[in-house]
């Protein structure tokens, strides 16, 4: 802060040195939180646990650690099965979606049919993203799958 008073003159070059080690400071332990989290995250990912808002279908909720960790809805998990199943029977897109709505689905933007469709979470799989290095992936879940294998 510019109010802060190191009992230094602002014009000498011992403030301008004590002022650039601080900030240099705080901006070196914003990068090491930011880091943590990402690794953190990396780690869950790659451990089968998604973390993020959890996707129709699904409830967030906690283990017994109290980790997070994706419960079935079981109302919502009918409707999910229904739109894989009548996609897969060749329903069109448009019927499928009307269904859908009807029982409780939500049409979230442009393309949300053809996002939950690919989204390999209703199958028991975690999406994980590219990290140091380390390639983007696809990990088994530690969550119950909605889907079957076949059905995705």
């Amino acid at each position: 802060s510019v109010f802060e008073t190191f009992g230094l003159d602002p014009e000498s070059p011992f403030f301008f040195k004590l002022r650039a080690d601080l900030l240099v400071t705080a901006e070196f332990e914003r990068l090491v939180i930011r880091d943590r989290g990402r690794m953190g995250r990396d780690t869950a990912l790659r451990s089968g646990r998604f973390i993020g808002m959890a996707p129709f279908g699904y409830i967030n909720g906690k283990d017994d650690t109290g980790r997070p960790f994706l419960v079935v809805d079981p109302e919502c998990a009918k409707v999910v099965r229904s739109i894989f199943s009548d996609f897969a029977s060749g329903t069109p897109r448009i019927m499928v979606i009307q269904k859908a709505t009807e029982h409780g689905w939500q049409l979230r933007g442009n393309g949300s049919l053809e996002r939950m469709l690919q989204n390999p979470l209703y199958v028991g799989r975690v999406p994980v993203p590219a990290y140091k290095g380390r390639p983007a992936d696809i990990v088994a879940g530690i969550h119950q799958p909605i889907v079957s294998e076949v059905l995705f």
